[in-house]
């Protein structure tokens, strides 16, 4: 069974499948990937926010 990892957003999940996993709440997949870097960037700096990533064998698989 693979182990999986919960810990902080960081901005290089957008290539791991950070948008992909956003799309059964919403569809997230087709932004662009700069445009969503800098969107995260944004809610990053914000302390009054965190996010959280679920991580399995290097694939992102869900976030809170």
């Amino acid at each position: 069974m693979s182990e999986i990892k919960i810990r902080d957003i960081v901005e290089s999940d957008i290539d791991i499948g950070f948008l992909e996993s956003l799309d059964s709440l919403r569809n997230a997949s087709y932004l662009d990937k700069d445009t969503a870097k800098n969107i995260l960037k944004k809610i990053i700096k914000n302390p009054d926010h965190v996010i959280h990533v679920a991580e399995v064998n290097g694939k992102i698989v869900g976030s809170t």
